[in-house]
């Protein structure tokens, strides 16, 4: 039986950071957001630019869906925007989008 050539040649290494966060939804939001400011911050850029999505219609959408987000979902986002806020000087409404 062939091997598919899709499966051929040296195996690729990742490597994944991987830590334990304790405390309430907001402290391990803004803790997240210490250890990987560039992954999250890039990443929500990455999705605006792929998606063809500005920031402030984000913003937009997420302010219509809040009622249905749960209050811990938002603690933790709330401690995210504060925790980047804090890496890159500037005002946690600035991290919102």
């Amino acid at each position: 039986m062939a091997i598919p050539a899709f499966a051929q040649g040296p195996p690729i290494w990742r490597q994944e950071r991987v830590i334990e966060l304790r405390g309430s939804w907001y402290n391990i939001g803004k803790a997240g957001s210490q250890y990987f400011p560039e992954d999250i911050y890039g990443g929500a850029a990455l999705f605006s630019q792929a998606m063809g999505i500005p920031a402030d219609e984000a913003r937009e959408y997420y302010n219509q869906v809040e009622s249905m987000i749960p209050a811990d979902i938002k603690e933790e986002l709330t401690g995210m925007a504060e925790g980047l806020a804090d890496y890159y000087s500037f005002t946690p409404d600035y991290a919102w989008g």
